[in-house]
């Protein structure tokens, strides 16, 4: 008998253990399986909540992970399924992307055969995943060398597979299961470093059923979800049309309207994890469960009767919505989900496209605001155009939400143009608004998505702030302040008192603000005021969009509301403006982002190698003698480590004294003629002789927190026992002592702190080309 397989994978750092499920553990709850020849379920916990709390982290945040739970779930199908069984998949969040990644893994490459070996069914489903992950590419497939060379490597995968259809996907607001918050890190890495994003929208033919509910409500930019296209299906690698060789479920009574459909994507009141669960207050949760529950069991999931009643019992469509920018998540990058955008929005974009685009809208050389550039009483997805998309449908929950004014609730983002469904699975030909009240209100709203705008530019305001008072314990090291003399001196007991009850890691901020209060003083008002102005936009907002919907639905006759012509929103709705901060946001800041990472990168790896180079012995020479041949010793700062002939005994302290013979000097200066660069001494100097090529080189400096062109002493040609050392100058101005103790027993190395390079013939290019100097070394221990 044909049994049911289920999947379901929850959200990022959800898992049966947190308090406040999701609506992935409830239906996984609510499964009938006293049965497994009838039904059998595999539950995956999300990204983020590995027991390794680093791992837990870097899930949570950039969705490390996610091949793992992808394999376990294709595992998991593999050693059950048989001819005729059903599969099934559930997900929210990135947990919804895994879902779909599964569900497109078994479409497109099928099942490898299950043995009985774990060990070789880990190797199959690794090399099918391999061979799923191709179709993932960069912009300039720089990856397909390194997929080369790694298939010399490993095993292809077996060429006999099954290839089941899959029944049902049901997920819940699918987010990228990859990147941060910042997306032009992450589309900087998708586009030219590893793909990470879907290579297209489009599902497989060989999904019988998918829904996906979504939250009308999210703000944040990074939580955006990700759409199906949805008038085509994917049959392998021709585009066929939606209802392309499909047929609705035949079953003993009548299918509702939304039943004899392939794919429904509805849209619900709530933020992100109101529409998905995971919330203490969590009412509007259960009115999406109820609908996915509906729609998957007319598809023959057993689901307990009893159990599945008692949860539609908590559906509660006038429950509090919850805000997920409340806190730190204010800084979340605001941007409600504007409709247009995301049904317009493309999983690959093209710069060609993008460009052209952007060279027409400037070459048109319209005065901002010279005329609106859209009604936006039009429904007309921006990039894919009108063809592409129907238009959105709303589940009517949240028109009975609106009517109760409940928590004064008024969705911006509702368009013009839509579709309604019901609890009953009905869609309705006609709306609660007549189509005259639909425009009119879709043209007010425009005068709301103004404060939008204006609110966004607080926000950025905001970042901006917060960053250079995170920034300030190195901002005060270029400019000191005045401390206790300063104007906001004041302060300074405020802060001791609240460097007092803070962690010894927040000690470098106490510092820079004890010295510079008045960054305090004036970044804190600062600060203030954009919070205090951003939630006076946020009111403002949803004042006037309630009243646009009180008259939308009040009835009577709809009036005559002209497409707006203020200059903001002429401007923001401009063709050159809309192409240009596409560029900015698509192409120009991920170009930025790429090279800092690319540089990061290239820095980090310098690092490690030079320290492995310098551990091992292969930057300084071999030693030259005993303490007990010479008196002096000869030390140039071009050397990248100057072995001076002392040998020093573990634990005893010396005495170092260097007699400068020429004097130290960074060649980094001034290049006027005659110059002296930048003069120095053994102490070397920090940021305030700095130039700005060496702000860029701090990353490469060998010891990052100590002095450009300070002394270090380096015990011993192998490992890493090195000090910088702290000179005190005699009044001659060329002589300077400082002592130190021996860590170990070897010879005594010297050289000045500077940037190196981990390349052949390059590593110490600064040294031989930038630094001049020499000093003679006396060494003498200390009784």
């Amino acid at each position: 008998m044909a049994k049911n397989i289920v999947l379901l994978s929850d959200g990022t750092g959800n898992s049966a253990a947190k308090l406040n499920k999701t609506n992935v553990w409830r239906l996984y709850e609510a499964l009938d399986l006293r049965d497994p020849s009838c039904q059998i379920a595999a539950y995956d916990d999300g990204v983020g909540t590995s027991s390794f709390k680093p791992l837990a982290v870097l899930g949570g945040v950039f969705g490390v992970g996610l091949a793992r739970n992808v394999l376990s779930l294709y595992k998991f199908v593999c050693r059950n399924y048989q001819e005729g069984d059903r599969i099934y998949g559930f997900g929210f969040s990135r947990g919804a992307f895994t879902i779909r990644i599964v569900a497109g893994l078994i479409a497109r490459e099928g099942l490898v055969p299950w043995t009985g070996s774990e060990a070789d069914l880990q190797r199959d489903a690794k090399a099918v995943y391999r061979e799923f992950r191709r179709r993932f590419e960069t912009t300039l497939r720089v990856e397909r060398p390194f997929r080369a060379l790694r298939d010399l490597f490993v095993s292809r995968p077996p060429a006999e597979r099954r290839r089941p259809p899959i029944h049902f996907l049901g997920v819940w607001d699918t987010v990228a299961a990859y990147g941060g918050p910042i997306d032009e890190i992450t589309r900087a890495i998708d586009y030219w470093l590893w793909p990470l994003s879907m290579p297209d929208r489009v599902m497989s033919a060989k999904v019988r059923r998918a829904c996906q509910a979504l939250a009308l409500d999210d703000e944040r930019r990074a939580f955006w979800p990700l759409l199906w296209v949805e008038k085509e299906v994917d049959d392998d690698g021709r585009r066929a049309g939606m209802e392309e060789n499909w047929s609705p479920p035949t079953v003993p009574y009548p299918l509702s309207d939304i039943d004899q459909q392939r794919m429904s994507q509805v849209w619900f009141a709530g933020m992100h994890s109101d529409v998905g669960g995971g919330y203490w207050r969590d009412g509007l949760s259960y009115i999406t469960l109820d609908w996915m529950m509906s729609r998957a069991i007319v598809y023959g999931l057993d689901l307990r009767r009893a159990e599945a009643r008692r949860l539609r019992r908590f559906a509660n469509p006038n429950d509090k919505s919850n805000d997920s920018r409340r806190g730190l998540g204010g800084y979340y990058r605001y941007q409600p989900r504007r409709m247009e955008m995301l049904y317009g929005d493309e999983a690959k974009p093209r710069l060609g496209q993008d460009f052209s685009r952007f060279a027409t809208a400037v070459a048109k050389h319209r005065p901002p605001g010279s005329r609106s550039a859209r009604d936006p009483a039009r429904w007309a997805p921006r990039t894919r155009g009108p063809t592409d998309a129907a238009p959105p449908m709303i589940h009517e929950s949240v028109f009975a939400r609106i009517k109760t004014c409940a928590d004064g609730y008024s969705p911006i983002v509702i368009p013009a143009e839509y579709r309604v469904t019901t609890r009953a699975g009905e869609v309705l030909s006609e709306t609660f608004e007549s189509d005259g009240q639909a425009v009119a209100r879709a043209r007010r709203q425009e005068r709301a998505w103004n404060w939008v705008w204006l609110k966004r530019v607080v926000y950025f305001v905001t970042v901006l702030v917060s960053a250079m008072l995170a920034a300030a314990p190195a901002l005060v090291l270029k400019w000191p302040g005045d401390g206790e003399r300063s104007l906001a001196a004041p302060l300074i007991p405020v802060v001791d008192l609240i460097g007092g009850v803070l962690p010894g890691l927040a000690s470098p901020w106490v510092d820079a603000f004890r010295q510079r209060p008045e960054w305090l003083l004036y970044g804190g008002v600062a600060l203030g005021v954009l919070l205090y102005v951003g939630g006076r936009l946020q009111r403002r907002i949803f004042d006037v969009v309630r009243n646009i919907w009180r008259r939308s639905l009040a009835g009577g006759e709809a009036p005559e509301v002209p497409v707006p012509s203020d200059w903001l929103y002429r401007l923001r709705t401009s063709e050159a403006y809309i192409a240009t901060f596409q560029m900015l946001r698509r192409w120009v800041l991920p170009v930025i982002a790429l090279v800092v990472i690319v540089c990061g990168l290239g820095v980090g790896a310098s690092r490690v190698l030079f320290a492995i180079g310098d551990s091992i012995g292969l930057v300084c020479p071999e030693p030259k003698g005993s303490a007990a041949e010479r008196q002096t010793a000869e030390f140039d700062t071009k050397s990248l480590c100057h072995p001076t002939g002392f040998t020093v005994a573990k634990g005893q302290s010396y005495r170092l004294m260097l007699t400068v013979t020429r004097p130290f000097v960074d060649g980094h200066g001034p290049k006027e003629a005659g110059a002296a660069n930048i003069a120095t001494d053994p102490n070397g100097f920090g940021f305030e002789k700095m130039v700005w090529q060496q702000f860029l080189g701090l990353p490469l400096r060998r010891l990052i927190a100590s002095n450009w062109f300070r002394v270090v002493a380096r015990i011993g040609r192998h490992g890493l026992d090195e000090q910088p050392l702290d000179f005190e100058a005699a009044p001659d101005g060329r002589t300077f002592v400082t002592t130190f103790a021996a860590r170990s027993d070897d010879e005594l190395y010297l050289y000045v702190n500077d940037a190196v390079i981990a390349l052949p013939g390059y590593v110490d290019w600064f040294y031989r080309h930038n630094n001049s100097g020499a000093a003679k070394v006396a060494l003498e221990p200390v009784k």
